[in-house]
């Protein structure tokens, strides 16, 4: 068993550190990892990373901390991990009461702190949308002045295809009155050959 820590130091298991904070040992296990990755340095009993970890009254002071600062603020383990890593450095040789160990951690700062990035990012959020919608305004007027100009468009077509029908009735009425001054006159010219023709029998084989 590696020997570095205190021998008058009273061992614990994560057993014991469980019912002394009252959280599970999965929980104990969970944020003792957390505490390592953030500095934290736990006395092990052996070597290698599957060496069992041998818990101080210190260390479980340090565990209920961290406890007591998820359950105040609720941020994520490995931050709450990060903070109180900070705050409580490895080391102590004496076993005293779990207030006087390490200077405490300041709450009410990181709960403003945590409510200050809050603020910035529903800021941020805020000017997001503000964005989105100035934009979803630019995209609304465009579409409104595309929908005008396809009506002044349609508007316009109508306009020409009824110029277009007038103008083919006109051209249809000229062509009409053109076919009966065509047939008046052919009319006319065909009564003025049979009067000719009637005149010429008249003087040849009529009486003396």
């Amino acid at each position: 068993m590696n020997n570095d820590f205190q021998t008058f130091e009273r061992v614990l298991t994560s057993k014991d550190i469980a019912a002394m904070i009252d959280i599970a040992e999965s929980t104990v296990r969970k944020y003792a990892a957390a505490l390592e990755g953030a500095g934290y340095p736990f006395t092990k009993d052996g070597e290698g990373e599957k060496a069992a970890r041998i818990f101080t009254e210190a260390d479980a002071m340090v565990i209920r901390h961290l406890k007591d600062l998820r359950e105040k603020t609720n941020i994520p383990v490995e931050q709450a991990a990060q903070l109180i890593s900070a705050k409580h450095p490895k080391g102590m040789t004496q076993v005293v009461a779990f207030d006087d160990i390490a200077p405490k951690v300041d709450l009410d700062a990181v709960i403003n702190a945590i409510n200050e990035r809050h603020d910035k990012r529903y800021s941020d959020l805020e000017s997001k949308v503000d964005s989105l919608m100035d934009l979803n305004k630019a995209l609304l007027e465009r579409l409104d002045e595309r929908e005008q100009s396809v009506q002044q468009l349609t508007e316009i077509m109508t306009a020409q295809k009824a110029i277009a029908a007038a103008s083919e009735d006109q051209r249809e009425e000229r062509e009409k009155e053109r076919d009966a001054k065509l047939t008046q006159v052919l009319r006319e010219i065909q009564a003025a050959k049979a009067a000719a023709n009637k005149s010429v029998w008249s003087r040849l084989f009529g009486k003396q």
